[in-house]
């Protein structure tokens, strides 16, 4: 929201479902979830620390690849905006584009044909073991998080709020069983999308199915419930520990952002921000980092 509303340039985020780059989304600047370990989370308080990322949040993809040179200790990037020929381009669409919102999926076709007019070619994705993924995160997170605040829940529990307290309950409650079962499972589903991502090497999704709710509503646009709907296009790349970016690609009739989802294999951060600086030109993005929200 200080991104949005033009108090900084940057900032770093932590991101154990979505938590880069749904707000990025929501608010119409860009996040990038880097590959899993790509930056230390020394200091960072742990949520789940299988899953966890850290990574850089702008308001241009030009002030995220600053942000990410620093962090991953490197030199600039050149990130000049140019054709993108030879890059092939993945579309699953089942998963990924079932039950969105009809601006989000106007804006998100419009962001596809713009990288196949900058040179990609689109290819078919389809990822069967995605289905599986959702519930081997959850059971993962869950568990984790309960561990790490267990005493505090236990003993302290008036420091959280009603709905995290839940949930870390619920996490207290996971057999052991459970949760060995699920960090097998996520073996072969990571292995899944890598076979997948060997036939592409962008992945484009939506980042979130519905602009932004009012803080009121436990509903997004589409129906699906505010938590699990936020959480369903992002969390499969905090399960694999594949890089993903955020970036706008249009904005809803009345104004509320709209955010395109960039996935690719471990270690492809800098295309990643490469193929985002080049739509957000295509697309005019520089004008949309100067928009401010209403107040």
């Amino acid at each position: 929201m200080a991104l949005a509303a033009g108090a900084g340039y940057g900032s770093i985020g932590t991101d154990t479902g979505g938590s880069i780059r749904i707000p990025s989304a929501l608010c119409g600047t860009v996040g990038l979830k880097p590959s899993y370990g790509a930056v230390p989370r020394d200091g960072v308080t742990p949520l789940s620390w299988s899953l966890d990322h850290v990574g850089p949040m702008g308001r241009s993809v030009d002030d995220v690849a600053v942000l990410w040179s620093v962090l991953r200790g490197g030199g600039p990037i050149d990130l000049a905006p140019g054709p993108l020929s030879g890059l092939r381009l993945g579309v699953h669409e089942r998963y990924f584009f079932d039950g969105l919102s009809e601006e989000v999926e106007a804006s998100v076709r419009g962001a596809l044909r713009a990288l196949e007019g900058l040179g990609m070619e689109a290819v078919a994705a389809d990822i069967p073991e995605i289905e599986l993924q959702g519930a081997c995160r959850n059971t993962i997170a869950f568990a984790e998080a309960s561990s790490y605040h267990e005493a505090d829940i236990r003993e302290r529990p008036e420091m959280y709020g009603e709905d995290t307290r839940e949930l870390l309950r619920l996490g207290l409650l996971i057999p052991a069983v459970d949760y060995l079962a699920a960090l097998r499972a996520r073996g072969p589903i990571v292995s899944a999308f890598a076979r997948a991502f060997a036939g592409f090497d962008v992945l484009a999704t939506p980042a979130t199915p519905s602009p932004a709710p009012t803080v009121f509503e436990a509903r997004l646009d589409n129906g699906e419930e505010l938590r699990s709907g936020l959480l369903r296009l992002a969390s499969p790349f905090n399960t694999t520990g594949f890089p993903a970016l955020s970036l706008p690609c249009g904005l809803a009739s009345d104004g509320r952002p709209i955010g395109l989802q960039l996935a690719a294999a471990p270690g492809g951060e800098e295309l990643l921000l490469r193929v985002a600086r080049s739509l957000e030109a295509e697309l005019g993005g520089s004008d949309w980092s100067k928009r401010r929200p209403a107040v």
